[in-house]
């Protein structure tokens, strides 16, 4: 597990995901320095940030605002990982720190994005519409009809997942359902609001 402390060109770097809670910025620093323990990115990544950032206070973080982590590229020395975040288990939508991270030295080199957001802690993720509602809505949405289980793959296996999204200019999240349904001469991906069964976003193509 991490002992040490990730830190970018010599200043330690603190993301923050409730940052409205915890009186912290969302992306703060301080003038501390270290670098990361790097063992941990042969094992179970996700599980070692998590420890990590449960017995290291001054990042203001939360073992829930890390919802997985994964080395996503090796390039020569450097170790490219990818921190997705999460809520209370729940993904949030297109939340994601990358970093780049020297695998000797563990030093963390660059951060290539930050695109983690602030949830609000009053923020609900216990859906109110059933998902069998929810794919109702995203059937009535797709411009065919839907191939049966069982036909090249009536649903996509990744279904029934919740995610908190942003939708575009909103500062608040909405806990949607994240749908797949494979149609006859399209397939579709629905994000449907699991309060209100409204659809908030959908892309049409081939999936």
């Amino acid at each position: 597990m991490a002992s040490g402390r990730i830190c970018v060109g010599g200043v330690l770097l603190a993301f923050v995901a409730s940052a409205s809670a915890l009186g912290c910025g969302l992306l703060s620093a301080d003038s501390r320095t270290g670098s990361v323990d790097v063992s941990w990115l042969e094992g179970d990544a996700t599980a070692a940030i998590k420890g990590y950032v449960a017995t290291t206070p001054a990042l203001c973080l939360s073992p829930d605002d890390v919802y997985l982590a994964k080395v996503y590229l090796r390039e020569g020395p450097y170790i490219y990982v990818q921190v997705l975040q999460g809520y209370r288990g729940i993904r949030v939508d297109d939340g994601y720190l990358r970093l780049k991270v020297h695998g000797t030295t563990g030093e963390v080199v660059k951060v290539i994005n930050n695109t983690f957001r602030a949830i609000a802690p009053s923020t609900s993720v216990e859906p109110s519409v059933p998902w069998e509602d929810a794919r109702a809505a995203a059937v009535r949405a797709l411009p065919c009809p839907v191939r049966e289980a069982g036909e090249e793959e009536g649903e996509l296996p990744s279904n029934r997942g919740l995610i908190l999204y942003f939708p575009p200019g909103e500062q608040t999240p909405r806990l949607v359902w994240d749908v797949f349904l494979r149609g006859l001469t399209t397939d579709g991906r629905f994000y449907v609001d699991a309060h209100t069964a409204g659809i908030l976003w959908q892309f049409i193509g081939r999936i």
